[in-house]
């Protein structure tokens, strides 16, 4: 089982050998790093797009409410990658939908639109209005005094069932964009690496850490650092909007 060590203000590193001991590790935070890292993050993203978009093939067999569930976090996924993100640095431009079709262009139109205007804001988009209708109540004699009734008119985002392939075509382009910028980062970060690391600075730097620090990621639970840690920056950004 992949065990993983936390570091404040970094996050959770594996430092496991193939023979699964510890093994010496050193943080990389060149700006050649922090990109691939990025970039990895937005792949790891349309991934997950791609995963919920497999499972919304199986509509047929789904709930609505995991249809909704599955729509719901494909598009949130989908629209991080295209979002102003500090922990990031790095979003997708619409110069990364080079690879794909007016009509997946138009798709991925839609998905920000969606986003923006009803599954993480309230918006004027369709889905956010709730129209009231009165209608008379029908009765067996005319000289009956007039009665009505009323009901509003809540509509549900389900899926994308009619765009769906169109949306997995936007995602692999996009992927192919992305892995793109991930191979030319990796190849830069690397060489930087070559260029400015020798054994004796990796030995000055790395950490050895003591198995008994290490863990399995569910193992983690609202008692961990990092929830502390993101407590107290959730309280500093809240302060600064003060």
């Amino acid at each position: 089982m992949t065990r993983y060590l936390y570091i404040q203000g970094e996050g959770f590193v594996k430092v496991m050998g193939s023979d699964n001991a510890p093994v010496p590790v050193m943080l990389v935070k060149t700006p050649q790093a922090k990109r691939y890292s990025s970039y990895r993050l937005i792949q790891k993203d349309l991934l997950h797009v791609r995963s919920a978009l497999s499972e919304l093939n199986k509509a047929d067999v789904l709930k609505d409410v995991v249809r909704q569930a599955l729509t719901a976090s494909a598009v949130v996924s989908y629209s991080k990658c295209f979002v102003a993100s500090n922990g990031r640095g790095i979003k997708l431009e619409t110069v990364a939908l080079k690879y794909c079709s007016d009509t997946e262009k138009a798709t991925h139109t839609e998905i920000m639109t969606m986003r923006n205007q009803y599954i993480a804001h309230s918006g004027m988009g369709p889905y956010e209005r709730n129209p009231v209708i009165m209608y008379e109540r029908q009765t067996e004699n005319d000289s009956d005094p007039f009665t009505f009734s009323t009901y509003d008119n809540l509509i549900y985002i389900t899926s994308f069932d009619s765009r769906i392939a169109s949306f997995e075509g936007l995602i692999e382009n996009l992927l192919k964009f992305v892995n793109e910028k991930i191979s030319n980062a990796w190849t830069d970060m690397m060489q930087n690496l070559s260029d400015t690391i020798t054994k004796e600075k990796f030995d000055a730097f790395a950490l050895r850490v003591d198995p008994e620090c290490l863990f399995p990621l569910h193992d983690i639970d609202e008692t961990h650092p990092v929830f502390r840690e993101l407590a107290e920056i959730n309280n500093m950004d809240k302060k600064k909007r003060r």
